[in-house]
């Protein structure tokens, strides 16, 4: 074989590379932007590698579309309603209420479609948001469940006097 390049090894060579990348370019350059509609689309063809992240949205979707078997759950976060602070994936008013006693406390957070939480669920708050929780009223006092475990770290002083006002804070549910 000879070593030196001829006319038809150097047309052949430009033939594959014009075959391999001309569909990419003709489609680059005969095919304008958003000329693809989802007439030009056969069902079942796009797979989600083929959508850039963030281009479908909730509002995107019809209504009764999608399935548990569709979300994958360790991506799923709810949102927390304004004015409220996530931990432990509840939703904690950011500031507290002006002072009632435990009945009173649990109405206004139950008008609300909120909840009053817990010592624990305060405690969580307390030490993961960093919020100050001391004295705060709390749905399980008064049911002596033996707080003594919240200590000083806690950030939480409990009496189980269920008719003394002291300010409070309604939970939810993030979604």
């Amino acid at each position: 074989m000879k070593d030196r390049l001829s006319y038809a090894n150097v047309m052949a060579t430009i033939a594959v590379f014009v075959a391999l990348g001309g569909s990419a370019v003709a489609a680059k350059v005969l095919l304008p932007k958003n000329s693809v509609t989802s007439k030009s689309v056969k069902d079942g063809s796009l797979k989600g590698k083929d959508l850039a992240n963030g281009t479908i949205t909730g509002d995107k979707v019809a209504n009764n579309t999608l399935s548990a078997a569709n979300i994958n759950q360790a991506t799923l976060s709810l949102p927390c309603p304004s004015g409220t602070t996530k931990a432990a994936g509840i939703c904690f008013e950011s500031t507290e209420q002006a002072s009632q006693g435990l009945s009173g406390a649990m109405t206004i957070c139950g008008q609300a479609n909120r909840f009053l939480p817990t010592v624990a669920e305060l405690r969580t708050l307390h030490l993961q948001a960093g919020f100050s929780v001391n004295g705060e009223q709390a749905s399980d006092l008064g049911q002596d469940t033996s707080h003594s475990g919240l200590g000083a770290d806690s950030g939480l002083s409990v009496s189980n006097d269920t008719s003394f006002a002291r300010p409070f804070r309604c939970a939810v549910v993030p979604g």
